[in-house]
């Protein structure tokens, strides 16, 4: 048996300065490798290196991967 999971989006956007010819369309995080309670970061999302996070704590998760809750019907 394995435990399946679900993405919970802690932070729906992040704000960066940079010149407006490096606006990302959009950023992608890879969390195909991530487990249970595994937690992606601010300073872990990548980024051109001309962006400036506004952000002043890194360390606060952008999302989590959380267990899903089992339908006891089943």
């Amino acid at each position: 048996m394995f435990a399946s999971g679900l993405l919970n989006k802690i932070r729906p956007s992040l704000k960066y300065n940079c010149p407006s010819e490096h606006i990302p369309q959009k950023i992608e995080i890879d969390i195909s490798n991530l487990d249970i309670g595994d937690k992606v970061f601010m300073r872990d999302v990548t980024v051109h290196p001309s962006l400036e996070l506004l952000s002043k704590n890194e360390s606060l998760p952008v999302c989590k991967i959380v267990a899903a809750k089992l339908d006891s019907t089943q």
